[in-house]
């Protein structure tokens, strides 16, 4: 099945949430996630109100957030 079109509107905050396939982890050390938060943070001028949090899942025990 399809994924829903995107809805995109100027000036509203968006929510954007990146998962591993089928659930994998993203990240597999504090070194990966510094990487991330490093290019999240080289992100266009003109965007607003960022807010990271990577989280290790549920599984993994426990949450982590920089």
């Amino acid at each position: 099945m399809r994924r829903r079109t995107r809805i995109h509107i100027d000036g509203l905050p968006l929510h954007i949430v990146q998962r591993g396939h089928n659930d994998a982890a993203c990240f597999f050390d504090d070194q990966d996630r510094l990487a991330y938060l490093g290019w999240l943070h080289e992100a266009p001028a003109g965007v607003r109100g960022r807010v990271f949090t990577l989280a290790k899942t549920e599984e993994a025990g426990g949450q982590v957030s920089h």
